[in-house]
């Protein structure tokens, strides 16, 4: 249902706006005044005002008052009577008009139109929706944005595809959840995580407070929480980069939450990755991944996959110069002949087992053979 506030300038209509709008599809307020107005506006959650009748010049102030109090946002509708200038309320930042007088059924149909379209508006920031993204803004900084709105809303916290809700009435946070995380608990989590998307959604929110502490009390828990979880990130070189598991721990040694940070960085995560998808609270995370990564259990994945690389090639380079020396550092000789006048007895002394074999003899590399194994080794 949409709450539509009517500033009622005459209250010889207010019998044919009860009929209109009462036991509708539409929440009805009235206000009598411009002070009414923003006290509505601030204690509710109001889709349209219709101002009912009016002129330019009671528009004009209708506007600037509601431009002092932050809430020019709200769709506007201008109900005049036929025969009156339209050029200079045309010319405000209305939403819609209405002319009068209509019959009950016209005037119920054109509201609906009216309705209908104000719900379907999307615009950015001030409007009936915000989207971005966390790099540009942290779980607090929308928190105190929807505060100044005084409204009801609904924010939608999404990264690597989960999605985590903020719900507020009036601007003031009631609830929050992400998986089986409630309240406060979501709240810290979603602290620790400066990537991902968000959208606001200013819709009307039925859940009951769950939050046992006042909007001023939670955000100074929320700011120190953010603090300590600050300082432990200093201390994680490269916390924007990957993880990897770099070598296996006696499991005697290492907690559960140890134990699941490395089963998680046995394929590289970030540190999001990681704060995102478990449950345990961040500042426990942080302290057990620091001295994962103090005793060399974690380490950054760009430097394990330059040692990697490093042993790659220090192992290729290694059979090479094997190959090398075993083309060119030995050549087989056959075993010489005797020539005529040789001690046959001599040669028998060498014994039966040297027969047929070869003899392997060191020669030295050529200048030229060096020149070709440098220009090879050059090409690598």
């Amino acid at each position: 249902m949409l709450d539509i506030l009517v500033y009622l300038l005459d209250n010889q209509y207010e019998e044919e706006i009860v009929h209109a709008l009462k036991g509708k599809k539409y929440i009805y307020h009235r206000a009598d005044a411009l002070t009414d107005v923003i006290r509505i506006c601030k204690e509710d959650f109001i889709d349209m005002l219709i101002i009912w009748p009016t002129d330019a010049l009671s528009l004009e102030k209708l506007f600037t008052t509601l431009r002092k109090n932050n809430l020019d946002y709200l769709p506007v509708i201008a109900v005049v009577k036929k025969g009156q200038d339209l050029v200079p309320v045309l010319d405000k930042p209305i939403a819609n008009l209405i002319q009068i007088p209509l019959s009950k059924i016209e005037f119920f149909l054109q509201l609906n139109q009216i309705a209908d379209s104000v719900q379907e508006t999307s615009v950015g920031i001030g409007g009936q929706q915000w989207q971005g993204n966390l790099e540009e803004f942290n779980l607090i900084d929308l928190i105190q944005m929807v505060e100044t709105s005084h409204k009801d809303a609904d924010l939608e916290i999404s990264y690597q595809g989960q999605t985590a809700h903020v719900y507020f009435r009036r601007g003031k946070v009631i609830k929050a959840k992400l998986r089986d995380l409630e309240s406060l608990a979501t709240l810290f989590k979603l602290l620790g995580l400066k990537k991902g998307e968000f959208t606001v959604r200013f819709t009307r929110v039925d859940f009951p407070d769950s939050l046992d502490m006042n909007h001023n009390e939670l955000l100074i828990e929320l700011f120190q929480n953010l603090k300590a979880q600050d300082e432990y990130l200093r201390l994680i070189p490269d916390s924007c980069n990957e993880f990897a598991a770099s070598s296996s721990p006696d499991k005697k040694e290492m907690n559960d939450l140890k134990l699941y940070l490395l089963g998680q960085c046995k394929s590289s995560k970030t540190l999001f990755d990681l704060i995102f998808a478990s449950d345990a609270d961040n500042l426990d995370l942080l302290k057990n991944m620091n001295e994962l990564i103090r005793d060399g259990y974690l380490v950054p994945y760009k430097e394990q996959e330059k040692q990697e690389k490093k042993i790659v090639q220090k192992g290729g380079i290694n059979r090479l110069f094997h190959s090398i020396s075993q083309l060119f550092g030995k050549k087989e000789v056959p075993k010489p002949e005797p020539l005529p006048g040789d001690n046959q007895s001599e040669v028998e002394k060498l014994g039966d087992n040297t027969r047929g074999e070869l003899i392997y003899q060191t020669m030295p590399i050529s200048e030229e053979d060096g020149k070709k194994i440098r220009k090879f080794l050059e090409t690598l």
